[in-house]
């Protein structure tokens, strides 16, 4: 998981990255994942197959599901009642994964909903996407989220704080709304761990300024911009 606090002070937006370890493993509610970032159900392979975990989500309400920190790769599919498929992703152990390692969706429905975890014949190959082991092992979190589009109900106000919010999964992304007064300039600010990409975008999406923060493992990286503002 990827943790942030974001604040907008006056006059200025100043979003914080900072990646932390995933949750601690846990036992919880056998086969239930929780809906909290800070805790962390596992499951292992010892053959190819398919583990299906519950999840109870709020109707209307938008959440992420991801895999931190496999042991092999397995492919994860969330579905809502009658096995209609809501978001899929492949978990894997290497850095460099094609695509995002988790899924963002807004729930239907409230409810009981699984999340289904494959492992193939490639998990456990000395040539394929594991150490060539056996057993392989997983973990799974769940977690309230800010959808990284237009459709978001997460805000930032000037002068407020919004703390305890996070980036879950690589490939993740947080918009937040905001109004800004037409003809005024700000200031805004990312500061991070690692290199993070963040814009501020008008009312049609479109970046009115971008820039990334790049960081050292040690250290923080803060990068700002200032432009003058559109109304949004």
């Amino acid at each position: 998981m990827f943790s942030k606090c974001v604040s907008l002070a006056a006059g200025g937006l100043t979003l914080a990255f900072a990646i932390g370890p995933p949750g601690a493993a846990e036992a919880a509610t056998p086969g239930t994942i929780p809906v909290d970032p800070s805790r962390q159900v596992i499951g292992t392979f010892s053959a190819p197959g398919t583990q299906t975990w519950n999840l109870r989500l709020e109707r209307g309400k938008d959440y992420a599901v991801d895999g931190p920190m496999p042991s092999a790769c397995f492919t994860v599919t969330v579905q809502a009642a009658g096995g209609s498929v809501l978001g899929r992703f492949l978990m894997s152990e290497d850095d460099q994964s094609d695509g995002p390692e988790g899924v963002s969706l807004r729930a239907p429905y409230g409810g009981l909903y699984t999340v289904v975890v494959t492992a193939g014949a490639d998990a456990f190959a000395s040539d394929g996407c594991g150490d060539g082991g056996s057993p392989v092992g997983y973990g799974l979190t769940a977690a309230r989220d800010c959808p990284g589009n237009a459709s978001t109900r997460c805000g930032i106000a000037v002068g407020g704080i919004i703390s305890n919010l996070r980036l879950d999964y690589q490939g993740d992304a947080d918009w937040f709304r905001t109004k800004l007064a037409a003809g005024h300039s700000y200031q805004a600010t990312l500061t991070a761990r690692y290199c993070n990409d963040f814009a501020v975008l008008d009312g049609n999406g479109k970046p009115l300024v971008q820039a990334e923060a790049l960081l050292g493992i040690q250290g923080a990286g803060r990068k700002g911009v200032t432009n003058g503002a559109r109304a949004s």
